[in-house]
């Protein structure tokens, strides 16, 4: 076994290791695992029994939230089912297994489906699973792009949906992408 040096930690006291013990249940199996957390949470002031440590969060959400539930919840073209209209881009054409479908779920043939693409002076095509991170996603021109052979290189389970207009206060950031504001809380002695 390697022992590895953690450069941020700091020893807890027996009082400290205590209240740990107590309050996770005693013998709580996590419990002498979870201790480099504890240490880690200390050297940044912070000394508090009821943290979750990662290991016992890392068991929690894999037992809380079943993998095999998430995976409906990865699938593109079902998110309409969980976020409101108002909160997600317009759907053009939807593919589902090889089966395409209009905005409203009404199976169409691809050549009802390459009609109605061709309607949109622009769009983007992704991936509706196994994507992420900006993968497989293209924006199409309906006047210069064969709709056609890109239905045909995506074969099944994508989405077209139209661009967002992103608010000038973001897109002056970067106007080639819809930026994203991610929220970090930092919690300082009590602060």
């Amino acid at each position: 076994n390697l022992k590895l040096k953690y450069p941020f930690k700091k020893r807890l006291t027996k009082q400290e290791l205590r209240s740990v013990k107590l309050f996770w249940g005693g013998e709580f199996s996590y419990y002498k695992k979870s201790n480099i957390c504890y240490e880690f949470y200390k050297h940044f002031g912070i000394v508090d029994s009821s943290l979750v440590a990662n290991d016992v969060y890392a068991e929690a959400e894999r037992v809380l939230n079943p993998f095999r539930y998430s995976l409906f919840l990865q699938h593109k073209c079902c998110l309409k089912y969980l976020i409101p209209k108002e909160h997600r881009p317009q759907t053009i054409i939807q593919n589902i297994d090889g089966h395409y479908m209009d905005n409203e779920d009404n199976i169409i043939s691809k050549e009802e489906a390459i009609k109605i693409a061709k309607t949109y002076k622009a769009f983007f095509i992704k991936m509706s699973i196994d994507s992420g991170s900006g993968r497989g996603i293209m924006k199409v021109e309906t006047h210069k792009d064969d709709i056609e052979e890109i239905f045909n290189t995506y074969i099944k389970d994508f989405i077209c949906q139209v661009p967002l207009e992103e608010h000038y206060t973001l897109s002056r950031f970067n106007d080639s992408c819809i930026n994203t504001i991610r929220v970090l809380s930092l919690n300082i002695n009590d602060n």
